[in-house]
């Protein structure tokens, strides 16, 4: 059963690195009362809703005011940011909002995550920094 007194917001780029992003939403849903997404890009979060099967009840942007305006609207006591960052954004209110990094929330939930993509750039990198290292 959700909490009555509590928001929820995932990143979407939180989201993508969980292994099933639908199952995490509906177990956030049973202690969580409103649950929702945030994105720069609206079009690329309401795809991946689509593909994933995942029911948001709102949508963000990073912005203060963004957040502001959620939490008047929405009657909780708790509204909290789960986001890649290990700490917490300068776009979220002080006020009202809590920040919990993806990590913490997957140990505390027992979600699973996918492990992070590397670019072939940072790859590339990591294989010269090696190569470089046995060199010297």
């Amino acid at each position: 059963m959700a909490d009555e007194h509590m928001t929820l917001a995932f990143e979407l780029a939180a989201l993508r690195r969980t292994r099933d992003p639908q199952a995490v939403v509906a177990d956030a849903r049973r202690w969580a009362q409103y649950v929702g997404l945030l994105s720069t890009n609206l079009e690329a979060a309401h795809a991946f809703s689509a593909t994933h099967l995942v029911r948001r009840d709102f949508q963000l942007r990073p912005t203060t005011s963004s957040f502001r305006e959620l939490s008047s609207r929405v009657e909780t006591e708790r509204h909290v940011l789960v986001g890649t960052a290990s700490n917490r954004p300068a776009y979220l209110p002080s006020q009202h909002w809590e920040y919990l990094s993806l990590e913490a929330a997957a140990t505390a939930a027992g979600w699973e995550l996918e492990p992070p993509k590397t670019t072939r750039r940072e790859r590339w990198s990591a294989w010269l920094s090696g190569l470089l290292r046995v060199q010297e």
